[in-house]
């Protein structure tokens, strides 16, 4: 599975502290593993 990030996503990742750009990646491997878990989208997002 390839995972893209968008620009803005990128852009908000690179001023995260070390601590918390450890959470977002274990988060993402999280997600990653079982796309299932978590909220579905609602709105213009539904289905992406």
């Amino acid at each position: 599975m390839k995972i893209f990030q968008s620009r803005s996503f990128e852009q908000k990742a690179r001023n995260l502290t070390k601590q918390e750009k450890e959470g977002l990646d274990q988060e993402v491997r999280r997600i990653a593993e079982d796309p299932s878990i978590g909220e579905e989208k609602k709105g213009d997002l539904m289905g992406s």
